[in-house]
């Protein structure tokens, strides 16, 4: 993330147009051509490893602590963490696919479980932000200052970073 983010929607605003692309890219997967394909998988993939992977690990390693002593949050947190495994477990099964189109298998089960996938990961990052929209913000915003909540998103942040550079 690089502008200075002071509400989840800010933390999160830069995922929503790969959540269109994966919508996008699932609904075409059979009309495109398998190098434009490979293309947009590869991008989609340096997202989902790179970008939102580290995302989620810096959620869980700075924001779980601090929901753990609100009332309802300890519920929240333990969503938040299944929900990011869920996630990782998909992107797995992506990547895998993704090695396949990209070894030259591109068939009818290879297509039907990337379009299988490319939903499951959309619906589960909509879901993921909608709840943390009306759940995660308001308990933040109740409890933060304005400036506490950047100093914890940009927290969140340079986490990420260093999750990504472990895996550069």
């Amino acid at each position: 993330m690089n502008e200075k983010s002071m509400t989840v929607q800010d933390e999160h605003r830069a995922f929503r147009p790969y959540l269109e692309e994966m919508e996008v890219l699932a609904r075409s997967i059979d009309s495109i051509p398998v190098q434009e394909l490979k293309d947009r998988l590869a991008r989609l993939h340096e997202f989902l490893a790179h970008e939102l992977m580290p995302h989620a690990v810096a959620e869980g390693r700075i924001l779980s602590p601090l929901m753990s002593d609100e009332p309802g949050a300890p519920s929240l947190a333990r969503r938040m963490t299944v929900c990011h495994a869920q996630m990782a477990k998909l992107i797995d099964e992506f990547d895998e696919l993704r090695h396949e189109i990209v070894n030259g298998r591109m068939d009818a089960s290879v297509a039907t479980g990337l379009q299988r996938v490319l939903y499951g990961i959309h619906a589960l990052l909509s879901s993921h932000l909608l709840e943390a929209d009306d759940e995660l913000e308001p308990l933040l915003e109740a409890r933060l200052t304005p400036e506490e909540r950047e100093l914890l998103f940009e927290r969140v942040d340079r986490y990420a970073r260093e999750v990504r550079e472990l895996y550069e």
